[in-house]
């Protein structure tokens, strides 16, 4: 009834979404049991799009939303064997294969979600555990930090914390295709008038197109993997001339070179040989800069460029 009342209302939405979510979850109906998960992981959806960050409410999203994809793909498991056992769905076989692997790729993100928000949490006092910090805080913290006002209050913590805690997010909403428009909110709210925080936040944009084209390659849509292999290409070139020589020291400065390289291997193949051929040679610069660039104690991120080297060696020379 108050959920009728006050259709926009977050934290009647989230309970609504968890109490769809229980109610359903051990549901001997499986068509209903989607339904329901689906309104769920909806619901859910809509509280963080709509101003509504904050752990408690990041925490039921995912924990829906997971159980939402395994239940699918059990659904999934069991639909492609009947398929398999027939002689006359091959195309419903290959479709069905498809979304297995889509629904697979997007299961493989739980791990480093669990591992992200635990490290969030281990930052915040319980008692911020349900306190949301909405976008006007996001927003304040981004232009403490550009007046180097670090410990200025926003929200649950100084900004600088609250800018990192949100970066961190962000980056795993970059990985879940319904909540994109919180990714469009986010990004718009943050400024990039240092290296830092151009970098910060083109490496969360980057990580949403990269995982578009993922699940383009895994539809087998061919026009859509050759858009987004040329738009991740432009943006990587983009970035790295705004940080020409600049130290990479953690993952988001080395971010620009290696979503270049990887977007140039996984799209081999797709574009004719020129154009191929100035992606991997781009690929090739970029790689050598990392290894000249990387100041981290053990030279972290210069391993892994040596070897994408070698792969796109390979690659060259066929």
């Amino acid at each position: 009834m108050l959920g009728k009342k006050f259709a926009q209302n977050n934290a009647l939405v989230m309970l609504s979404a968890l109490c769809t979510y229980r109610m359903v979850l051990n549901s001997s109906n499986r068509k209903n049991m989607l339904e329901g998960l689906k309104m769920a992981t909806k619901d859910a959806a809509h509280v963080l799009i709509n101003d509504g960050i904050s752990l408690y409410n990041c925490e039921n999203f995912f924990q829906i939303y997971f159980d939402y994809l395994s239940k699918i793909k059990r659904f999934q498991l069991s639909t492609f064997k009947s398929l398999r056992e027939g002689s006359s769905h091959r195309d419903s076989r290959n479709e069905m294969a498809s979304t297995l692997k889509i629904c697979d790729g997007l299961l493989d993100e739980k791990a480093r979600v669990v591992k992200v928000l635990s490290q969030v949490k281990g930052k915040f006092k319980s008692s911020s555990y349900t306190v949301p910090w909405g976008f006007l805080d996001i927003q304040a913290a981004g232009k403490k930090m550009e007046e180097n006002d670090f410990k200025a209050i926003c929200g649950p913590a100084e900004a600088r914390q609250t800018l990192v805690y949100t970066l961190a997010l962000a980056d795993l909403f970059a990985r879940i295709p319904i909540l994109y428009p919180l990714v469009d909110t986010i990004t718009q709210l943050l400024p990039e008038s240092t290296d830092a925080l151009f970098l910060r936040k083109s490496s969360v944009l980057l990580t949403r197109s990269f995982t578009q084209l993922t699940i383009a390659i895994k539809e087998g849509n061919e026009s859509r993997k050759q858009a987004l292999g040329r738009q991740i290409f432009t943006d990587c070139n983009k970035n790295l001339k705004r940080i020409t020589n600049h130290p990479i020291k953690q993952s988001f400065e080395a971010d620009p070179y290696f979503f270049l390289s990887r977007v140039s291997i996984l799209t081999f193949g797709s574009y004719e040989a020129n154009e191929q051929k100035v992606m991997l040679l781009n690929s090739l610069k970029a790689m050598q800069q990392v290894a000249k660039l990387d100041v981290t104690k053990n030279h972290i991120y210069t391993e892994s460029a040596q070897d994408l080297v070698r792969k796109i060696s390979n690659l060259m020379a066929e």
